[in-house]
């Protein structure tokens, strides 16, 4: 069955249609999150609780849009109400807690080679302010076109283009500092830089 069925389906009670959904668009949903959440913990529950609220408002999905980027929509308000509730429960704490980094080997249809080098671009990644780095896991993991990106995060698709752009600079000087310029991380950046 097509998208377009499995969810009229799933609008009309039918959990194993909606199953099929989650099976879908799982590993990708989860693959966002731990890009967002940049733990593998996290990222599980913010999926799961994302599923659990297309489930309750699936009656309100329209196809003015593709499923996953409404999926996403949903991913975004999940994981700013969860990052919302991590910086509370930081503010009491004496030492700044570390984040892990998602081993990129866990991550689904990632592959031990690319590990490294994805690691170092998403603790890099790490520094970035959350709308930064929402546009650009949406631009540079999800792939999405900058219409896709602006309907999933509520703005102007020159507001986008803006955004990727400083992320790419604020990312550019971070790494540079981190990793230094060797021919390797020149690469990188480059690749980055003309990747939208």
């Amino acid at each position: 069955m097509r998208d377009e069925e499995l969810i009229e389906a799933a609008k009309g009670g039918d959990r194993a249609a909606f199953g099929s959904l989650v099976e879908a668009y799982q590993g990708r949903l989860f693959r966002s999150a731990c890009c967002l959440a940049r733990n593998a913990t996290d990222a599980e529950d913010l999926a799961q609780e994302v599923f659990v609220r297309a489930w309750r408002s699936l009656g309100r999905f329209r196809g003015g849009c593709a499923f996953y980027t409404w999926l996403f929509a949903i991913l975004l308000n999940v994981y700013r109400t969860w990052l919302r509730r991590q910086r509370r429960m930081q503010r009491g704490r004496v030492e700044a807690a570390t984040t892990d980094v998602a081993d990129p080997a866990a991550l689904p249809n990632r592959r031990a080679a690319a590990g490294d080098e994805l690691m170092r671009a998403l603790r890099v990644m790490d520094h970035l302010p959350r709308r930064l780095r929402e546009v650009m896991v949406l631009r540079h993991v999800e792939q999405m076109s900058y219409e896709a990106i602006a309907r999933a995060v509520g703005c102007r698709t020159g507001t986008v283009r803006s955004r990727l752009h400083r992320a790419r600079r604020l990312l550019t000087v971070r790494w540079q500092q981190e990793h230094g310029v060797g021919a390797e991380s020149a690469r990188h950046l480059a690749r980055m830089e003309n990747g939208a």
